[in-house]
């Protein structure tokens, strides 16, 4: 009688174990359950393990995991994974959870938020397992997770670096277009293509080669450029083109070789900037310039006329006028010296219409 209720009582604990292990609601004996060199390495992984139960209670945890999450042991076996799991990411993990208990899948792998006891965000790259028994009855989950938290910073901060650059790309005044190592075309703005479109007629189109891009006139000037530009030279031209209107619009061209971490050659950046606003304005300033030199010299030959040629008849008035007023000359002197006055009237008035020809021209 005695034997029976010892086999009774050896049932009865039995059962209420496997029961409170199925209700996650026990911590049971893992020297027991699990091999001892598995314990050292889940105790000293330098990723995060973890031991969950069928129904989401923390077992067992390491260290990494702890420092990882910022609780401590004590605190996590008091939780569920659910209470530390980020809302976005919990039906996700929930779906796994669920599909490995019912025998879909023996594990699952996801990159998942955890929430820090700070509220901080801590990323990881969960990897789970479903231990069963030798029935095939679940018996506890074995989580490995790596934190990723810098690397999904890095690809945040990338992504959004290249949302901004794009932003910039698309909506600058200047015409971008990237180029490979055999100058077909990999990426472009809108600028380039207007620029392509409106210049030359020309629809850009990824896979193009940088020769198509440009009318035949300008292919000649520019092709040696083009070839400088993959020699690592940094190639800087202005470039014009003739419009139908009799104007020219004229561009600012920019090449820039594309050099890998390695030193190897990755293509060509071209940046085109449209400077007719800026060249027209040079070209009026250059013709003032001009024009104020020419005007210098006309002063030049101004200042020669009157000093020389204008003033040489003008003395030569006063003295055939003294002529008649001092001296006491006879019919043929006077005759003779009022025909000189004439004379150099009529020059000097030749050289007043020539003076007034020349301001004319220059005003």
């Amino acid at each position: 009688m005695e034997n029976n209720e010892k086999r009774d009582d050896k049932r009865d604990i039995k059962l209420d174990k496997e029961r409170l292990l199925d209700s996650g609601m026990t911590d049971f004996n893992y020297k027991e359950a699990l091999e001892k060199p598995f314990l050292v390495a889940f105790e000293n992984s330098a990723i995060g393990m973890t031991i969950v139960s069928v129904t989401g209670k923390w077992l067992k945890v390491n260290q990494e995991w702890c420092d990882m999450v910022g609780y401590t042991e004590q605190e996590l076996l008091a939780q569920t994974f659910p209470q530390i799991t980020h809302p976005d990411d919990l039906e996700k993990n929930m779906i796994f959870f669920q599909k490995t208990l019912n025998g879909e899948v023996d594990c699952f792998r996801m990159e998942k938020r955890f929430v820090h006891k700070n509220r901080s965000v801590v990323w990881g790259n969960l990897c789970t397992s479903l231990i069963r028994n030798k029935d095939s009855k679940p018996l506890y989950f074995v989580s490995q997770i790596e934190n990723i938290t810098s690397r999904k910073k890095s690809e945040e901060a990338l992504r959004k670096s290249e949302a901004n650059l794009k932003i910039i790309f698309d909506t600058t005044d200047t015409s971008y277009a990237l180029f490979d190592d055999h100058l077909n075309i990999t990426s472009f703005n809108k600028c380039y293509a207007d620029f392509l479109q409106n210049e030359i007629g020309f629809t850009a189109k990824i896979g193009d080669h940088l020769s198509a891009h440009f009318i035949d006139e300008k292919r000649i000037d520019l092709s040696s450029l083009f070839g400088k530009g993959l020699d690592r030279q940094n190639i800087n031209c202005e470039v014009f083109f003739p419009q139908p209107n009799h104007l020219t619009n004229w561009y600012y061209f920019h090449l820039l070789p594309i050099v890998g971490h390695q030193n190897e050659e990755l293509g060509l950046l071209i940046a085109i900037l449209n400077i007719t606003e800026k060249k027209v304005d040079e070209l009026q300033k250059e013709r003032v310039t001009n024009d104020l030199i020419l005007r210098n010299k006309d002063l030049e030959t101004f200042a020669h006329i009157m000093s020389h040629d204008v003033r040489s008849q003008i003395v030569r008035l006063i003295g055939l006028t003294d002529l008649l007023t001092e001296y006491d000359l006879n019919e043929k002197e006077k005759k003779e010296t009022i025909s000189g006055i004439s004379q150099s009237a009529r020059e000097l008035d030749e050289e007043v219409k020539r003076l007034n020809s020349i301001l004319k021209l220059k005003k």
